[in-house]
């Protein structure tokens, strides 16, 4: 079994993970991710993502993983489906906080890191979903690694579907996951809200994959500036949660 991590999307703060707040060098043991990636040693790692201007960031990854491959490509501006964001997210009772470019830019990125990936994927991989942007405070790593047909999401984020940051998949279920920009058409057909959450959690069930809530897996997504996004149960200073 190998536990792949696929990261995507836009890189924004992913630098602000890594700085010694001491030294304002660059030292592994500080970044939150490695909450993560120290249980799963030897891990394979496939990035794509968006040609910002903080893209070069990404290159932190080769102090976590040996030869992690990377792509910096540019985020395309993408056909919207019709109907526009008041009818397209208009089955869904939650709040949504981001555009329609930027959902369907997000799903656009996760098959472009899945592309990356699929050649060389196994049966018996256990893939890590994961966004740059994310300052773990916490992280317990399940007893048991998901099967192919299963996804392991965090307790908490779902919004009426699953969380959509960060996830545990087997690797049928991360075919499913990473490649539901292929099936969004299918989907809006069908009833389904243009709202991620929904959209992952359906994608998954409709396929006849298996989601279980109870991954204890706890994080902020964190701003260019270095402070947290959208918390009001943590502290908004990163250098509190340094290791």
């Amino acid at each position: 079994m190998r536990v792949v991590f696929l990261y995507s999307g836009q890189t924004r703060s992913f630098g602000k993970c890594f700085t010694d707040p001491k030294g304002g060098h660059l030292v592994v043991w500080r970044s939150q991710l490695w909450q993560v990636v120290r249980h799963y040693p030897g891990a394979l790692c496939y990035a794509s993502v968006a040609d910002d201007e903080n893209a070069a960031d990404i290159e932190h990854l080769r102090l976590m993983f040996r030869d992690p491959v990377i792509e910096v490509i540019r985020q395309p501006d993408l056909p919207e489906p019709a109907g526009g964001a008041t009818e397209l997210q208009a089955a869904t009772p939650y709040r949504i906080s981001t555009s329609v470019q930027a959902i369907l830019r997000q799903l656009w990125h996760l098959r472009k890191v899945y592309a990356l990936y699929e050649p060389h994927a196994r049966e018996d991989d256990v893939v890590i979903r994961i966004r740059p942007d994310l300052f773990f405070t916490r992280f317990v790593p399940p007893s048991e690694l998901p099967s192919p047909d299963r996804a392991m999401a965090p307790y908490w984020g779902s919004f009426g579907g699953m969380n959509d940051r960060f996830a545990l998949l087997g690797s049928r279920a991360a075919r499913c996951y990473f490649t539901s920009h292929d099936v969004l058409a299918d989907m809006l057909r069908e009833g389904a809200p243009l709202h991620p959450e929904t959209l992952q959690h359906y994608v998954l069930e409709r396929r006849g994959m298996h989601v279980r809530h109870r991954l204890i897996a706890d994080f902020v997504t964190i701003r260019t500036d270095g402070t947290f996004a959208n918390q009001v149960h943590l502290p908004s200073d990163p250098l509190l949660y340094s290791l």
